[in-house]
């Protein structure tokens, strides 16, 4: 079987898709506690974390990579 056959590329690609559907989970535990946390109620924390779960949708959900990328798929 060839390094990139199909079964991998699927594979990988379920991977990727696990992997940020848990740091999304995490982030949005995070932005929650920091909300309701005393010391850590602040704008500018909801804010940055807000900001990277957009760009995780962006990147992963949207394919915005595919539309900058060389590679024709």
């Amino acid at each position: 079987m060839s390094e990139h056959s199909p079964t991998k590329r699927k594979t990988a690609i379920y991977r990727e898709g696990i992997i940020v559907a848990i740091t999304l989970a995490i982030l949005t535990i995070v932005e929650y506690y920091a909300a309701i946390t005393p010391p850590f109620d602040s704008f500018a924390i909801l804010m940055i974390l807000a900001l990277l779960k957009g760009i995780l949708v962006v990147n992963y959900f949207m394919h915005i990579r595919s539309v900058w990328s060389e590679d024709e798929h």
